[in-house]
């Protein structure tokens, strides 16, 4: 395969089949780069997008999800990738993240949400 055709999506081997905290980087580093239009960003918003409370991880073998909803992290994540004229100001606040995690995805979340403004 050329360096130039896009492999098929697909889990990394040796690793749980989630998409969580392991992935949730992909959408936001491509929603930041300008190519939310991109498959897997898409993709994560679909899924996002598919119950009010997302969950904060699905199985994408055995479809089963987490018991609890996904933090302040992915849902500034998630909308950032739905709506590309989103002010920083309407993200999550890093001081409601649960966890330092979540406050990371919430900060780089509003960084790029920030960036996007005031280059446009």
């Amino acid at each position: 395969m050329s360096r130039l055709e896009a492999a098929p999506l697909a889990p990394a081997p040796g690793w749980p089949p989630r998409f969580s905290y392991d992935a949730v980087r992909v959408p936001l580093y491509l929603t930041w780069a300008g190519r939310d239009l991109e498959p897997a960003a898409q993709a994560a918003l679909r899924f996002w997008n598919s119950a009010p409370d997302a969950p904060a991880w699905t199985d994408l073998v055995q479809n089963s999800q987490a018991p609890y909803p996904a933090n302040s992290g992915f849902r500034a994540i998630a909308r950032l990738t739905s709506d590309r004229t989103v002010p920083a100001d309407a993200l999550p606040r890093v001081h409601q993240a649960p966890h330092c995690y979540a406050a990371a995805l919430t900060l780089l979340s509003r960084l790029a949400a920030f960036e996007r403004a005031f280059l446009a």
